[in-house]
């Protein structure tokens, strides 16, 4: 997941207004020409995060991308009601995730993320429940921060959070 020199200089960085997301909704944005999922996490979602440990498809499968220094790991994100994500696993981006509010394999699961191609499904965190083929973890995370309470920047490639 390396974009080229010429993508890295052609879009160093994503502002996005959280504040314009309402909760529980998304938003698509691109950063180096990838698809990224911004998430105004709902205070249902939020609590619900930590239960679905349990529903996990395996505990020890996770994106072969590292996460970004500085998440707050049982969130997978800098704040636990905005959630920034690839919407892809690293397989074809045309077969990407997509935002769900309600999942149809968990009906007590508050929102989370179907990949279009596999099936697979992730929560709001990214973490894979359901896994399809034999492949898969949980959805890789951009690079970002705050720069202000309600703004997010993705990018630059070469910082962390």
């Amino acid at each position: 997941m390396s974009p080229s020199a010429k993508i890295l200089a052609d879009n160093p960085e994503v502002t996005i207004d959280i504040s314009k997301i309402p909760e529980g909704e998304a938003k698509r944005v691109k950063w180096h020409n990838l698809p990224v999922i911004v998430l105004h996490r709902t205070k249902m979602q939020i609590a619900q995060i930590s239960k679905l440990n349990s529903l996990r498809a395996k505990s020890q499968l996770v994106t072969s991308v590292p996460d970004p220094i500085g998440l707050i790991p049982e969130y997978r994100s800098i704040r636990p009601e905005v959630f920034v994500v690839y919407r892809w696993t690293g397989n074809a981006v045309q077969c990407g995730s997509n935002y769900t509010p309600s999942l149809d394999l968990y009906p007590s699961v508050n929102g989370g993320f179907l990949e279009m191609c596999r099936g697979a499904w992730h929560d709001v965190a990214g973490r894979l429940l359901k896994q399809s083929w034999l492949e898969g973890g949980d959805l890789p995370i951009p690079p970002y921060k705050f720069l202000t309470g309600t703004t997010i920047v993705i990018g630059p490639a070469d910082e962390h959070v």
